[in-house]
């Protein structure tokens, strides 16, 4: 998993865009991306 995969995640549930992400570390991505999956009804990878 890469820091794009995680934006792409992000982006697909929230729309946000790669500059809303570029600023966040590695555990702010992290950390949206669960709230991504859990929006999005994943189960978990």
């Amino acid at each position: 998993m890469t820091v794009d995969d995680l934006t792409a995640d992000i982006a697909a549930v929230f729309h946000w865009t790669p500059a809303d992400t570029a600023s966040m570390s590695l555990g702010d991505l992290l950390a949206w991306r669960h709230k991504a999956l859990i929006r999005s009804g994943t189960v978990d990878e």
